[in-house]
């Protein structure tokens, strides 16, 4: 009996070290890449993340990735936020999110010092995952996700088009559960 009681109390102890280990908030500042239409467009991502709970937390997501192709500068931003599931408590957290926003995708080009472009801002999303790995207040992300945005035709039409965004940096964790 005395041997159950001393090992109850371990397990009382030991998952309340490990509830101490859940961060309240993180910011996770990058390099990103997105491949979108055989280009490769490099930028950054900035996200800020809320935890409700060791395994729950609100992410409000920012990125922005540009490249010029003969003479034509096409940037893509997003401004996205939605739901993260974090699991486990340890050196190594993977997670997966969902995410929805605006996407704004812009296209411009220079002629005779003057600069013709093309906005359009649509509703769009990314959906993906990543390990967080690092201590409880600074911590390495790389993670993976596919965005998905509507795209503008030649015609003028619009056709949803899905395109996979990697990112890597550095995660700050402030306060604990």
């Amino acid at each position: 009996m005395r041997y159950l009681t001393v090992g109850a109390l371990v397990l009382c102890l030991a998952s309340a070290a490990g509830a101490q280990e859940s961060p309240r908030a993180d910011l996770f500042a990058g390099y990103s890449l997105v491949h979108a239409e055989g280009e490769n467009l490099h930028g950054v991502e900035v996200a800020l993340a809320y935890h409700f709970s060791g395994l729950l937390a609100a992410v409000l997501d920012l990125d922005w990735h540009t490249h010029t192709v003969e003479g034509v500068d096409h940037t893509t931003s997003a401004v996205l936020g939605g739901l993260r599931a974090t699991f486990g408590r340890g050196t190594a957290r993977p997670f997966v999110h969902a995410l929805a926003g605006a996407v704004r995708d812009e296209d411009s080009i220079g002629v005779f010092e003057q600069t013709i472009s093309e906005t359009h801002t649509d509703f769009g999303g990314a959906a993906g995952g990543g390990l967080d790995v690092g201590g409880s207040k600074l911590a390495v992300r790389a993670q993976v996700d596919y965005r998905l945005a509507p795209q503008v035709q030649p015609d003028g039409s619009k056709k949803t088009h899905g395109d996979p965004r990697f990112s890597i940096g550095v995660v700050f964790r402030f306060g604990t559960r």
